[in-house]
């Protein structure tokens, strides 16, 4: 077994012969109940409970705040008495029992999520309550993903707040089924990025997230920027008309470009930025376009196991943390690349990490550069644990 004879990283080298290490749901049966008509502030929250019940096939335990006990109920009211209502719907039919209602998108409609909105069959309007908010029933199916066909949410224009924001982002963490999320003019702030942002670092399924029109500054735009480095699912991120975001939140944007390489639209228009970081942000995205068909062929080069492709030199391509993870997989089987050159590639300790990962099994790879990135002690000590390991 041929040793490996050097890491670089920042121009540090690492021999793998003189390592130094870094250090009441219905059961089916028949049932008689007897609804009050009393206002629900009057109620008891055991009286609206029950209710509650009756209308929705729950027991509604998640709704904690009396002041949510009272619009579930009022809105379970209301649905009941319109013309589609009606009670005691079964569990898997909630969804529609609660009035969200699907709004189908004309034939071709592309939301550029890159084709991962299929059978998704359009945007998913919300009812709200009378107070602006939305239903707790409605965050439950999203939570825990029980409607499937669940793909798209749209609440443009509606005004509902950070606090909604931030309820509806807190239901999106673990879903699996939303691709499409659009915020456009619902007076979101930076108060409520902080958890859209911890949602984009749990959630692997969103492909695109509109915030158009909303009071988002730098800061707001940062927080984004963080959560986005090593995100490798959101496709396209809109933020037009948000005139405070400036130039602050834009260097931010752009440097997460350089490191994640699954972002290919950004929308800044109207964000108060200066022409050459706007320019900037326009070439970083153009360049990745670019990138994207070569490195497919590539990619598949590797996994056929090419024997005249011996050394990759993806220096200056930036394929970010997104790109060094299909590349580490593409290799782990791989028998002949030896050298592999990727400075400059804005890659991250998430990259770093998957190719740490892909040397453990790869014994055909002898020499790495990876200058110029953005690689930490986490990254490092990763691949130079995976070479010792290997040693």
């Amino acid at each position: 077994m041929a040793p490996r004879s050097s890491f670089s990283a920042s121009g540090a080298s690492i021999s793998r012969s003189g390592y130094s290490g870094y250090s009441s749901a219905l059961s089916g049966g028949q049932s008689i109940s007897v609804l009050s008509q009393d206002d629900p502030a009057e109620m008891s929250p055991e009286a609206i409970r029950a209710e509650l019940r009756y209308y929705a096939g729950t027991s509604h335990r998640s709704i904690r705040s009396r002041e949510e006990l009272e619009d579930a109920l009022r809105f379970a009211r209301k649905r009941a008495n319109s013309p589609s209502g009606g009670a005691q719907q079964p569990q898997a039919a909630e969804y529609n029992a609660m009035g969200m209602r699907v709004q189908h998108d004309s034939p071709g409609v592309d939301h550029g999520t890159g084709g991962n909105n299929s059978g998704g069959g359009g945007s998913t309007q919300i009812p709200l309550t009378s107070s602006n908010r939305i239903p707790p029933q409605i965050l439950t199916v999203i939570k825990s993903n029980a409607d499937p066909k669940m793909r798209e949410i749209s609440m443009d224009r509606r005004r509902i707040g950070d606090r909604e924001v931030t309820k509806l982002a807190d239901a999106l963490a673990h879903n699996t089924t939303v691709t499409y999320l659009s915020l456009v003019g619902c007076d979101v702030t930076d108060a409520a990025l902080g958890r859209v942002a911890r949602m984009l670092g749990r959630n692997g399924t969103l492909a695109e997230l509109r915030l158009d029109q909303n009071r988002i500054t730098g800061d707001g735009a940062g927080e984004l920027a963080d959560a986005l480095r090593d995100n490798t699912t959101l496709g396209v991120l809109t933020l037009s008309r948000n005139p405070d975001v400036g130039d602050d939140g834009a260097e931010q944007l752009a440097s997460m470009l350089a490191v994640n390489g699954t972002v290919h639209t950004l929308d800044v228009a109207g964000c108060g930025i200066a022409r050459h970081l706007e320019d900037e942000i326009d070439e970083l995205l153009a360049e990745r376009s670019e990138v994207d068909a070569n490195f497919e062929s590539l990619l598949e080069r590797l996994l056929d196991d090419d024997f005249r492709v011996t050394g990759i030199d993806l220096s200056g391509r930036r394929i970010g943390n997104a790109g060094a993870t299909r590349l580490a997989e593409a290799l782990s089987d791989n028998t002949q690349v030896r050298q592999l050159w990727l400075r400059g590639c804005g890659i991250g300790d998430a990259g770093a990490k998957a190719l740490a990962s892909c040397l453990e099994q790869n014994m055909a790879v002898v020499d790495l550069f990876l200058a110029d990135n953005a690689v930490g002690d986490a990254g490092v000590g990763a691949i130079s644990d995976a070479l010792a390991a290997s040693n």
